[in-house]
């Protein structure tokens, strides 16, 4: 008793000490995109803290209230100090508050970018700080539709979308804790999740809206998990396929996986997709305008990206049409890797978490755009199958900030993918030599 009170003991050390970190982020010089020196130096503090704390839980594994409540108090008390912060990191947030009151207003947010003529009556005190003002909207029907409830309760106010996304982050704790239990790990491992700094800080400190659909990614998993344990599951495929079919309308980043939920009924789970997206894009259609914003992002600049980028310097020395066949290059590697994945289904929730989380990642190893927030994707699954390599990646992704457009410190990627990559190569070599010793 004396010596796991000393274990709680450190580990409210660590949590407190977490803590700190977020609330003296809060104080460094605000516009923290302009100075991400000051920036990383406090995150890589609270990520080598917050390791320290993910060291304690896999040697404990712990499952004691106790150490619940504090991993739940620390967590809370990580959320409402970047909950405070103004998004200092990251402009998308008034992009959510611009799409909302057009959509208030009774328009289409895919049909005119901020700055067309159209929109010049509607601007308001935050058109400054909205990005990308030439294009129209690249969030999908239902984000609009989140983006527009929040504003019908709470009005265009920063703070109100913030809480609403730390809403469905908690629920996303809550589910995380409801898959341990169905896996049969123990509920510490929870802290994973709970405590990243790149989870407090992207969500809670910047408000991105990734939030909502990692809520229903992790609901799905959870859906199809329960299915892979019951005979008849042919309901709990139907309302996999139905998250899933939102969490793709809230972002699309899970549409990498859709083949490996679709392996033990997917008629059922596809329809129950269909069910899903069809009425969500139908609300928005307007003769094709909400393909605008899709167009777009396959349009963006090259930012951060890894394999993608890679592939595409080296194609640009013998055709000019180096990004289009890089595109397909990507693409092709990408369901190469899925479809592979796919060949069997998967033997529990462990190993579906697993390839839930290897899909949505050589997504972004193989995408031309990877910001740090789409990394939080992925820390829900590291809580059920646990990979060195992509939790790394959480680590490291905040570099990004170093690299706001190719031409500054093009030496970032050079560091941040390559630990990666060797990482879940060896993890591989791992697995595939583990799988054949086990056939003989």
């Amino acid at each position: 008793m004396k010596f796991f009170r000393q274990q709680i003991g450190v580990l409210s050390v660590l949590g407190g000490l977490l803590v700190l970190g977020i609330v003296l982020i809060g104080r460094l010089p605000q516009s923290l995109y302009k100075h991400p020196e000051y920036y990383l130096p406090a995150f890589g503090a609270c990520f080598a803290v917050y390791c320290a704390a993910v060291v304690l839980v896999f040697k404990h594994k712990w499952d004691e209230k106790p150490v619940l409540w504090t991993i739940i108090a620390v967590a809370l008390a990580c959320r409402l100090a970047a909950l405070v912060q103004p998004p200092s990191l990251s402009t998308d947030i008034y992009r959510y508050l611009w799409d909302g009151r057009i959509n208030a207003l009774g328009m289409n947010p895919y049909r005119y970018p901020p700055i067309a003529r159209e929109m010049r009556p509607y601007r308001t005190w935050y058109w400054d700080t909205i990005n990308h003002k030439k294009m129209v909207t690249m969030y999908p029907p239902l984000s609009q539709s989140f983006f527009l409830a929040v504003n019908r309760i709470a009005g265009e106010r920063v703070f109100a979308y913030k809480t609403a996304f730390v809403l469905m982050d908690l629920i996303t704790l809550g589910l995380v804790f409801w898959l341990l239990k169905v896996a049969g790990k123990p509920s510490s491992l929870a802290l994973i999740y709970a405590w990243h700094p790149l989870v407090v800080m992207e969500i809670a400190g910047n408000g991105h809206q990734d939030a909502l659909g990692i809520m229903l990614m992790t609901a799905a998993v959870l859906a199809a998990g329960l299915e892979l344990s019951r005979k008849d599951g042919g309901k709990l495929s139907a309302l996999a396929g139905f998250l899933v079919g939102l969490s793709i309308m809230a972002k699309g980043y899970v549409a990498a996986a859709v083949p490996i939920f679709a392996r033990r009924r997917p008629l059922v789970f596809l329809g129950f997709v269909a069910l899903a997206v069809v009425p969500l894009v139908g609300l928005y259609w307007g003769n094709g305008v909400i393909m605008q914003g899709l167009e777009q992002y396959m349009k963006n600049r090259i930012r951060n990206a890894s394999l993608f980028d890679w592939t595409n310097q080296l194609l640009q020395h013998f055709t000019k049409d180096h990004l289009k066949l890089t595109r397909m290059m990507a693409a092709a590697a990408l369901l190469a890797v899925v479809g592979r994945m796919a060949v069997k289904p998967a033997s529990g929730l462990e190993d579906l978490a697993g390839r839930v989380m290897a899909s949505v990642g050589a997504l972004f190893l193989l995408s031309h755009t990877v910001y740090p927030w789409y990394a939080v994707w992925l820390i829900p699954l590291l809580c059920i199958s646990f990979s060195p390599g992509w939790f790394l990646f959480t680590g490291l992704v905040s570099m990004a900030y170093l690299n706001p457009v190719p031409h500054v410190n093009p030496w970032v990627m050079k560091v941040e993918y390559p630990p990666v990559l060797l990482l879940l190569a060896w993890e591989a070599l791992r697995k595939r030599l583990k799988q054949k010793t086990d056939r003989r």
